[in-house]
């Protein structure tokens, strides 16, 4: 279907998300059941992944109203993906916890200061290059977005909350992670992601 290889699940246990946690913090790393999710990815895929000027990009969507002091029923894309870099040495060396480390410390930087930045951009770039250009910038890197913590049971239509919930698509450089039974779990396409010779990143399926 053009949209890369076969599907994946990938299923973490809370007991395993726990123990790691608490390895990271005697080894001084801040982390979160999400960015260690994101690290053990990371670990699993880099060497399938080409890189963007030689880093590893492992990104995380943000929702960042409640740090704008924006109300929870703001209806906008009101989303930021925290970035953190990686040669892949240093996925080929470092322990999970220490990439949970820095993806979390990613997270937290985005603050108020680094949105409007980034909401600057988009407008200098919708002003120069016309909304076009939407349709050709792409994200290189993983794409985690954790969907986890979403009330689906909260979903009722009338016919009583979803038995299940599966994401509708999946694009090759996104991997959505849900609950599950005991843990959670990640679904996703392997990623396959190339550049653009104008230095803009593009994603681009391999058909």
């Amino acid at each position: 279907d053009g949209a890369g290889g076969a599907k994946e699940r990938h299923f973490f246990s809370h007991e395993e998300l726990s123990a790691r946690r608490a390895l990271a913090e005697t080894k001084g790393f801040r982390v979160s059941e999400n960015s260690l999710v994101m690290a053990l990815l990371a670990k699993r895929l880099f060497r399938e992944i080409l890189p963007h000027e030689g880093k590893l990009l492992v990104r995380c969507p943000v929702d960042y109203r409640s740090r704008l002091g924006l109300p929870t029923g703001y209806f906008g894309n009101a989303v930021l993906d925290a970035v953190a870099a990686f040669a892949p040495a240093e996925l080929r060396r470092f322990a999970v916890e220490e990439i949970a480390g820095r993806i979390h410390e990613a997270v937290r930087e985005v603050s108020p200061l680094k949105v409007a930045a980034h909401l600057a951009c988009l407008r200098a770039l919708r002003e120069e290059e016309g909304l076009d250009i939407f349709e050709d910038v792409g994200c290189p890197g993983l794409l985690v977005s954790n969907l986890s913590r979403f009330s689906f049971a909260a979903i009722d239509l009338g016919a009583g909350p979803p038995a299940e919930v599966r994401p509708a698509s999946l694009n090759p450089r996104l991997a959505v992670v849900l609950p599950a039974e005991g843990g959670l779990a990640a679904e996703l396409r392997r990623p396959r992601i190339s550049l653009v010779q104008t230095g803009r990143a593009e994603a681009l399926s391999v058909r």
